[in-house]
């Protein structure tokens, strides 16, 4: 302890300042490259060669299916999903008295809308043509809102799950899941012919900054409250989690039947 106090930095404040610089670079890095990817798009104009080969050869792939499974994808990221399933996040955090991360649901959500829904009114980029598309969307296409409520949600929601400091090998399965799903869901865009490849590219770019920012503000925030009396774990709150995710699960469904792509009120942003 000595050397700690000579060296004027105590062991328990490096990884925290490791931490920190990965946050931050993670922030900085998909800022620039989202940066870099929207001069691009707004040199190239509407089509690009780029995102027309792609998307042509992801739709190319279409099949009754990868048809299920894209369309239940991109549900998962509707705004209508989404902020049902963070109403439940949020009570279920609350009920485990876990209120930093209530509170990070709440304003990653917020975040959200602000971020994607202001980046599209300034840019107003055209979608694709969606006469053949299984989802039609409406308004403008840059950035893709579902790729990056992806990050801000279920990105978040691990996040939050993997700093209560759960066993490694859980840690790794939430982490591998939600990577795939947040890849899928990005990927279900342009199969549906909602985005442009670039769209989604540039809110993995956008949504991988807003989840670093948020898990920053997370990182210090734990810090602030490690000297706080411990929060008591509510056992209860299990059986809550259980309900929540049903009823979530049964709003998903209905959702899906009424959104169905054959109904003409489809559009979906």
């Amino acid at each position: 302890m000595v050397e700690q106090e000579e060296a004027g930095v105590p062991v328990q404040r490096q990884p925290h300042a490791i931490e920190t610089v990965r946050w931050v670079s993670a922030a900085l890095l998909g800022v620039a490259l989202f940066s870099i990817l929207t001069v691009v798009l707004i040199y190239v104009g509407p089509s690009w060669s780029w995102d027309l080969g792609i998307a042509a050869a992801v739709q190319s792939r279409r099949n009754p299916m990868l048809d299920v499974v894209m369309i239940t994808a991109t549900y998962l990221c509707s705004w209508q999903v989404v902020v049902s399933g963070g109403m439940f996040a949020t009570l279920y955090l609350l009920l485990q008295r876990l209120w930093l991360g209530a509170a990070a649901v709440v304003a990653s959500l917020l975040g959200n809308v602000l971020i994607v829904g202001g980046i599209k009114d300034v840019l107003q980029r055209v979608r694709p043509d969606q006469t053949h598309a299984l989802l039609p969307a409406s308004g403008s296409t840059f950035p893709s809102g579902h790729t990056f409520s992806a990050f801000a949600f279920y990105g978040l929601l691990a996040l939050i799950y993997l700093g209560q400091g759960r066993r490694s090998t859980h840690s790794i399965l939430v982490a591998v899941v939600t990577t795939v799903l947040i890849a899928i869901v990005g990927l279900s865009r342009i199969y549906v012919g909602a985005h442009w490849p670039s769209d989604v590219l540039g809110s993995t770019f956008l949504g991988s900054a807003w989840l670093a920012i948020v898990g920053l503000v997370l990182a210090y925030a734990r810090e602030k409250a490690m000297a706080a009396p411990p929060q008591t774990f509510n056992a209860t709150a299990q059986r809550w989690a259980v309900l929540m995710v049903m009823l979530w699960a049964i709003f998903i469904v209905a959702y899906a039947f009424f959104y169905s792509p054959a109904r003409p009120s489809a559009a979906i942003a």
